[in-house]
């Protein structure tokens, strides 16, 4: 496929470029090569002594792809990127006032009739280097760094190489040039410079006490909206390669088809106040930043919900994201099933929300589930927290709880392979050593789902809209309850009211429980490995589930279990308590050690 780009497009917003976007960085490190705007040669990084700029687009988008030998993909490029140059376009500089007023009048015309955009532009057919290059000259880029050049397809070693730093190339450029071909504004349309304090109006629909009900104003929000619609919806938010992008970039600009717009803190409110869920503005704008500060499980919901060209990337681009806690070895000549196995074993060694995940909603679309055998504590069945956790245990701790057995046979059948010896697949387990717990039976609730459906209303906004309400969203299925940990259990019967608030306010010493369990069963192992949600919900907790796994006869091995959701605990005694035990809720606390595959 191919892009249009109209050059030297305004931003959607006026003043949203980040203060000091472009400056001098204290980092002398640069990538092996770089792209020379000027005259678009391949140079040694060295070259670019004042920093670097980075792209960060999807492959689908640079030319035709088809399928070639050995699983590998044929790019071919025939020039048919589109750059749209408006005709008698003002100077930058030293612009008289007789051009100004022309450009005026330019503009006036064009706007007066849509349908004669043509007669104001012409079209220059490009390759993408083309087109590349004119976006690096709207944005005064010098350098930019991207892999089609600046990676040796053809040099294994040097690629490997190049794949394993890519954290590195992203974290220490000035900014990522985000490449989104289906976001645009009408091309009637001309008046974007908006100011932030302007901005805010039309976002909100006015201030905190009053509503604007302007037409031009309800104009402008619903672009708005409609560019960050683009951008959720777009093949960019797609790729797993472009989450490692945008989280390891400083900042990023979305360049669309004709107006661009920059990720700022500003933006991600102005999302939600667009009545954007959690899960669209998690996924435009809070991802970019230090990977240092994301738990395991927030990453994974992520990449498990995108696509890849080699699914051997799967374990490579995710071992860039974590490269502060492991030491992924690029290598696509290894079996894919040891590459991810590898890959999930080291991680859950060093943190251990790899197995905080539940049901997932009818909205999470996984494209990981149906391709690997891995074990069930890897979470590719359902979906992982959207909240960042941490790890209420102390890491000696963690240590000496964990343990990883790799590639032992489990005793399941794989599906597509009848013949597999003694029915046996193998699969890394995960140990859990001495471990307090609680055995729990899971019920369902009495509400329907339609009950949750209710007007709600935002802080920023008077209207009422109607969608599906979660207490303190954790991004997944509500699914199950327990009275098991307090003597006077909460009546769920009766919470049909209290679940129609965004909060239910729990007792001091009375919690209240909720499960998200991917599968039935009749108890559960609730596991003691608590992790809080940060400041924001000092309240609550979630634990680790897991259940018994049948071993069909098969005899000679210890008990062996399966992760299958997780555990959702408010109470407000955790305000007081950094860890509060079970035993403060229930005499019913057993330790035990689980082999769970």
């Amino acid at each position: 496929m191919y892009m249009t780009y109209v050059a030297d497009s305004p931003s959607l917003l006026k003043e949203s470029r980040p203060f000091g976007v472009k400056i001098n960085i204290s980092s002398e490190f640069r990538p092996t090569w770089l792209v020379r705007t000027s005259d678009m040669e391949r140079v040694p990084g060295t070259e670019a002594i004042h920093g670097y700029c980075t792209l960060s687009y999807s492959w689908n988008y640079s030319g035709d792809i088809f399928p070639g030998e050995n699983g590998k993909y044929e790019f071919f490029d025939h020039g048919k990127h589109r750059i749209i140059f408006k005709k008698n376009i003002k100077k930058r500089n030293g612009e008289n006032d007789e051009g100004e007023e022309q450009e005026k009048e330019e503009q006036e015309k064009e706007k007066a009739d849509p349908s004669s955009f043509l007669d104001h532009h012409e079209i220059k057919e490009v390759k993408f280097e083309q087109l590349v290059q004119q976006v690096c000259k709207d944005f005064d880029i010098d350098y930019i760094w991207y892999d089609k050049i600046c990676i040796d397809q053809n040099d294994k070693a040097a690629k490997h190489a190049e794949i394993a730093r890519m954290h590195k190339i992203y974290q220490n450029a000035f900014y990522t040039v985000a490449m989104i071909p289906e976001m645009a504004i009408p091309d009637k349309f001309k008046d974007t410079s908006l100011t932030w304090k302007d901005s805010f109006t039309t976002i909100t629909g006015g201030d905190f006490t009053s509503i604007t009900n302007n037409d031009e104003v309800e104009e402008k929000r619903d672009i708005i909206k409609k560019c960050l619609v683009d951008i959720g919806q777009s093949q960019w938010l797609r790729r797993l390669w472009t989450l490692e992008e945008a989280i390891m970039s400083n900042y990023i600009v979305f360049v669309g088809r004709n107006t661009h717009l920059w990720d700022t803190h500003r933006m991600a409110s102005a999302a939600r106040s667009l009545g954007f869920d959690n899960e669209i503005s998690d996924n435009l704008f809070e991802l970019k930043g230090r990977c240092d500060r994301y738990s395991a499980n927030f990453i994974l919901r992520h990449a498990h919900a995108r696509s890849t060209t080699k699914e051997h990337d799967r374990a490579f681009a995710l071992g860039n994201i974590f490269h502060n806690l492991m030491d992924v070895k690029v290598d696509y000549g290894l079996p894919l099933d040891t590459v991810l196995s590898n890959f999930y074993s080291d991680l859950i060694e060093k943190d251990l929300s790899v197995l905080c995940f539940g049901k997932a909603r009818d909205t999470y679309k996984s494209t990981i589930k149906v391709i690997h055998h891995l074990p069930s504590w890897t979470g590719i069945e359902g979906a992982h927290v959207s909240r960042e956790l941490k790890s209420q245990l102390k890491d000696q701790e963690i240590q000496g709880i964990i343990k990883i057995d790799r590639r032992k046979k489990v005793g399941t059948k794989r599906d597509d392979d009848d013949d597999n010896d003694n029915n046996e697949i193998q699969k890394d387990r995960l140990h859990l050593n001495n471990i307090r717990f609680i055995a729990a039976k899971p019920r369902h609730f009495p509400l329907v789902k339609e009950d949750l459906n209710i007007p709600f209303k935002t802080p920023f906004d008077t209207t009422m809209d109607h969608r599906l309400l979660q207490i303190r969203d954790i991004g997944t299925e509500i699914t199950h309850y327990i009275t098991e940990l307090t003597s006077d259990p909460v009546q769920h019967e009766k919470m049909d009211r209290q679940m129609m608030e965004s909060v239910i306010p729990p007792g001091r010493h009375h919690p209240v429980t909720f499960l998200s369990l991917m599968e039935e069963c009749d108890e559960c192992m609730i596991l003691d490995l608590p992790f809080s949600m940060g400041v924001k919900s000092p309240s609550s907790r979630i634990y680790p589930v897991i259940r018994k796994v049948e071993q069909n006869g098969q005899g000679g091995d210890s008990s062996l279990y399966k992760s299958i959701g997780v555990f959702f605990f408010r109470c407000r005694s955790f305000y007081l308590h950094r860890r509060p035990k079970f035993s403060k809720f229930t005499n019913d606390v057993r330790e035990g050690s689980f082999v769970i595959v």
